[in-house]
């Protein structure tokens, strides 16, 4: 099924698009820091120049999603691809604070337009039997651009530390124009024609249906929740990896090279097999077991090998969670609403990443190292036990799609 569906030249540069996108995202955390210092940034300006990213993306999502929806996918993943090459190009002529922090905020306002609108293109051409390959090799793409992303612009920063905002310029403007002659609309214009509400009206109205009690706003808290604990591992993992066992860089690097190899490896290899297999509520049901398992094993971890062996395990066996939850919201979802729906679990998605560095960083100061791993692994098993009762995880396929028509 997977290698069908990669003889699709549409497939291929959706795939590319994650791919280039993460890796922007990735290719910046190991310069930023080094750029913003360079022109004068102290450590509040700097966490607020990281956080704007997530914000314009947590703000912009859904109106972007809903705008593929009665636009058509193609002119909203190409906008958003020109845009985002636009923001790299004013990162590396900025020569302020201020362009810094108009560059990041755009970068996340636009990647949030051709994320949404790619996710949504996978659903429109992919039936439910083969949906979770495609979701799984999304999320392939972007593991992969996430492992990458700080390598590139580790080694180009070497060479000049505005190199790596213009190489990805040049990056995006070739997947944009692969996307102009490969990506053909996939939405027809039946479907854009029962677009009747505005995109406001319509959130709006998804806002009143979608009740925490209902599987599609429970799927979109646990969203925000899984991003919520991830970041708290995220933002205070080289602090941890310092305070308990006196690593520095090199071992934090390895040990993110390593989760994200694991990840890549099975979300290209398996997880789409395995949730046709056992259904996509048993792959989110298992993920929150071996995420929280993992987060209290790291406070046992005595060495390097015993880290990046938790660290790999912990990437492989939860590595099929964020595919199968976005296969679920598709299945879940009207055809017409696709867009709106992915970009609602981006913008959850992107409240979990603003919210949970900060709680992450408190807890470390005022509780001791090991409290954000205690904490995310709580948040974890509180998802797990909520998902007993809104996931039907031993029968595929419950509730209702969404429809606000």
């Amino acid at each position: 099924m997977l290698g069908r569906m990669l003889r699709r030249p549409a497939v291929i540069v959706l795939c590319s698009i994650n791919l280039v996108i993460m890796i922007g995202y990735g290719l910046i955390m190991p310069v930023l820091p080094f750029y913003a210092g360079s022109m004068g940034a102290n450590g509040t300006q700097l966490g607020l120049l990281f956080a704007s990213y997530s914000m314009t993306q947590f703000l912009l999502s859904p109106y972007w999603g809903r705008f593929s929806d009665r636009s058509g996918r193609r002119p909203v993943i190409l906008w958003g691809l020109l845009g985002f090459a636009l923001t790299f190009l004013l990162f590396g002529l900025a020569n302020n604070l201020l362009l810094l922090f108009i560059a990041r905020l755009l970068g996340g306002g636009l990647s949030c337009a051709a994320i949404p609108a790619s996710m949504a293109y996978m659903a429109d051409v992919t039936d439910e039997s083969e949906r979770g390959d495609g979701m799984a090799l999304m999320g392939t793409s972007a593991g992969l651009g996430i492992v990458l992303g700080p390598i590139i612009g580790g080694y180009l920063a070497e060479v000049s530390i505005e190199l790596p905002f213009f190489v990805a310029t040049g990056i995006t403007l070739l997947i944009a124009v692969a996307a102009f002659f490969f990506l053909p609309e996939s939405l027809d214009d039946d479907s854009r024609n029962k677009q009747i509400l505005s995109p406001a009206a319509k959130l709006k109205n998804f806002g009143r249906r979608s009740q925490l009690a209902e599987p599609l706003g429970f799927l979109l808290i646990l969203t925000l929740a899984i991003n919520f604990a991830s970041a708290n591992l995220e933002s205070t993992f080289g602090l941890f990896l310092e305070a308990r066992l006196g690593f520095g860089g090199r071992e934090v690097g390895l040990a993110f090279t390593v989760a994200g190899v694991a990840m890549v490896l099975a979300q290209g290899f398996i997880v789409g097999p395995m949730i046709k297999r056992f259904g996509e509520e048993s792959l989110i049901v298992l993920g929150l077991v071996f995420s929280a398992t993992s987060y209290l094993f790291l406070l046992i971890a005595q060495n390097l090998a015993g880290l990046l062996l938790i660290m790999g395990t912990m990437a492989f066996l939860t590595s099929g969670m964020r595919p199968a939850m976005s296969t679920l919201f598709s299945k879940r979802t009207s055809a017409q609403d696709q867009g709106l729906i992915q970009g609602e679990q981006n913008r959850y998605a992107a409240l979990g990443r603003i919210v949970g560095p900060f709680t992450g960083g408190l807890l470390f100061d005022v509780a001791g190292s090991a409290s954000p791993y205690i904490f995310g692994a709580l948040i974890y098993f509180g998802g797990l036990i909520a998902s007993t009762k809104y996931l039907n995880w031993r029968k595929p396929q419950i509730g209702v799609p969404l429809s606000t028509d």
